[in-house]
């Protein structure tokens, strides 16, 4: 009985040491091997969160002779499936109750070209903050770029590429991704932009 609770204590301190690398590690939450994550301390994992498998966290302090300053937010009860990608040079938020399928690249930098004789991955990078709201559904192999603004309640076809913002209570496809459908608050339904019904 004394070897498994030494085994049990050692497993919580463990545990506890793990999650202290973060900036925040809220209660219930799980990331879950194997996993590459870069840069703890500039990462926030709020309550109940879930991470599959695979996936590959970069908050990068430093690219070449560039510093930044990243910040990766995911809120209360948000959940990505497997292999997910998400990269930060500065603040990337995401809100609560966020599904995001497989695959999921989420970056909020881009490689400069300017110096075409140059190698692009010697050249700068360039940061513009992703913020993504609340209760969003993100399909498999959703690609969203830097600059992009989701509001809440998106939904985001699968294979989508998200190069602008897209408004809160809407579904959108397509490369770049489109809104298709918003939701109609007076009649509580879906429609298409053109006010046409699309679930009938």
């Amino acid at each position: 009985m004394r070897e498994i609770y030494l085994i049990k204590k050692s497993i919580l301190r463990r545990l506890y040491f793990l999650k202290n690398k973060y900036r925040a590690f809220g209660k219930n939450s799980l990331i879950f091997k194997p996993l590459c994550i870069l840069g703890k301390k500039n990462i926030e994992v709020g309550n109940y969160v879930s991470i599959d498998c695979g996936a590959r966290i970069e908050a990068i302090s430093k690219w070449n002779s560039q510093k930044f300053n990243p910040r990766i937010f995911i809120g209360d009860n948000t959940s990505f499936e497997q292999n997910s990608h998400i990269i930060a040079t500065g603040n990337l938020i995401i809100g609560k109750s966020c599904v995001f399928s497989s695959r999921v690249f989420i970056t909020t930098c881009s490689h400069s070209y300017d110096e075409v004789n140059v190698n692009v991955m010697q050249q700068n990078l360039i940061n513009n903050d992703v913020i993504i709201g609340d209760n969003c559904f993100i399909g498999m192999d959703v690609k969203i770029f830097p600059g992009v603004r989701i509001g809440n309640n998106v939904i985001i076809g699968a294979n989508s590429i998200v190069l602008n913002d897209l408004p809160s209570y809407s579904v959108c496809v397509g490369t770049p991704a489109r809104v298709i459908k918003r939701y109609d608050f007076n009649n509580r339904r879906w429609v298409s932009i053109k006010g046409e019904n699309l679930d009938e």
